[in-house]
């Protein structure tokens, strides 16, 4: 199923965590005879180990209304659907540093969409594809920001990236 993070600590504390269905920093809120809506979370994911493991087989929604810095510093999350960022008032919501990873590995198109990222707010640390799907994975709009590393793996990307250092792009544009 899914997991709506509203609130409090996810700390993954050297272990693993598999979401079957989709991962949301964010505030779901139900009327009846309606879709649900969502909103500021103020919860955190805390990765900051290196055997940190989580793995999303959907979606994946950060949304919280306040700063990640520090708090995403090590680890894998692997996600097999879209990963979105969303501003709720807090541009930096979604900062990984250090040896984290974003592990893009769909077996569908998967895109990725940031409200706001640069080197200064929401950004990505290292980024690896290994969608290997025909559609491959798909930059949105606003451009991506990974100041690490970027290994496509020679997989299809689209978009724009921003580069830090030790970038490794094959066969692609950005």
């Amino acid at each position: 199923g899914n997991l709506i993070q509203s609130g409090g600590d996810l700390k993954v504390n050297g272990g693993s965590l598999t979401v079957e269905g989709n991962y949301y920093i964010q505030k779901e809120t139900k009327v009846e005879g309606s879709e649900p809506t969502y909103s500021a979370s103020k919860g955190y994911l805390i990765m900051t180990n290196e055997s940190d493991k989580v793995l999303v087989l959907g979606n994946f929604v950060m949304g919280a209304n306040a700063s990640s810095s520090g708090k995403l510093t090590n680890g894998v999350l692997e996600v097999k659907g879209d990963v979105t960022q969303k501003t709720y008032g807090n541009q930096s919501n979604f900062v990984t540093t250090g040896d984290f990873k974003l592990l893009l590995s769909g077996d569908e198109g998967q895109s990725v969409n940031f409200t706001n990222t640069s080197t200064s707010v929401s950004r990505i640390a290292n980024l690896e594809i290994t969608n290997e799907s025909e559609a491959g994975v798909a930059i949105g709009s606003n451009h991506l920001c990974v100041t690490g590393t970027l290994t496509d793996n020679g997989n299809k990307v689209s978009g724009y990236v921003m580069p830090g250092t030790g970038i490794d792009i094959t066969n692609n544009t950005f």
